[in-house]
């Protein structure tokens, strides 16, 4: 487990990043292919540029076509679609935000609203992972994370080799997710590394991730840490990469 640093009070700041739609749009499939579905955006989208009308457009005629139709299945079934996540791949649609230096897209975050909010139209419960994925987990390690932890997880959460997830709710802490949170970090002094106790309960893409950034309050190995109660109960909050193989 590697310690991602303690969140709480800390706001991301949604700096600008280059937009690369473009380089998104030449690999997507013609969309003059017989399986595809073709749509065009109308008002009220006339506050969108040509590019974010033609990622929009583009993304749907796709999401449509290969992902809608798996939807019944996934709900019935309980059933995940590996070879979908693959194809978001394949297509530039993982990492959105994510630079281009770890094998993302390097989307601003409206065109990667755009590009989600088509997921969730054509398929729902594929939607809720990529959000899951790509916001929830890889976004969240490029905000927060160190430069090795980036370079660590990145790239496979980009290129498909990875599915992330966000560990925070538990049975007996949902809306009051921080400050009713039961799960304890205890650090090991003599190496660094961390022992979690605790359960974690609705976490979306839990069962097949491979990477789970999970909060916890962090408590020192003699249990007189911030995670104890005497301060603030939201305070002492950490995040922690967990693996699969762990």
């Amino acid at each position: 487990m590697a310690a991602l640093g303690k969140l709480l009070g800390q706001r991301p700041l949604l700096s600008p990043m280059p937009l690369r739609i473009k380089r998104m749009l030449s690999s997507l499939p013609n969309t003059d292919e017989d399986d595809s579905v073709s749509v065009t955006s109308a008002p009220p989208f006339g506050h969108l540029s040509t590019d974010h009308l033609a990622l929009k457009d583009a993304s749907r005629s796709l999401f449509m076509s290969k992902f809608n139709p798996l939807l019944k299945r996934m709900d019935d079934e309980d059933w995940f679609p590996h070879d979908a996540w693959l194809t978001l791949a394949k297509h530039g649609y993982l990492g959105l935000t994510i630079p281009q230096k770890y094998g993302g897209v390097g989307l601003d975050f409206l065109a990667a609203g755009l590009v989600a909010e088509e997921l969730h139209y054509a398929n729902s419960s594929l939607g809720i992972s990529h959000s899951a994925h790509d916001n929830l987990c890889a976004n969240n390690i490029y905000l927060n994370g160190t430069e090795e932890q980036r370079m660590r997880f990145l790239p496979g959460l980009c290129d498909g080799s990875f599915i992330g997830a966000l560990g925070m709710s538990e049975a007996g802490a949902g809306s009051d997710a921080i400050g009713s949170m039961a799960t304890r970090a205890v650090q090991d002094p003599s190496d660094g590394s961390f022992v979690l106790n605790g359960s974690k309960l609705w976490i979306t893409n839990g069962p097949i991730a491979d990477v789970v950034l999970v909060y916890a309050k962090t408590v020192t190995a003699t249990g007189a840490g911030t995670g104890d109660g005497r301060a603030s109960r939201n305070a002492g909050v950490s995040a922690l990469l967990v693996e699969k193989a762990s």
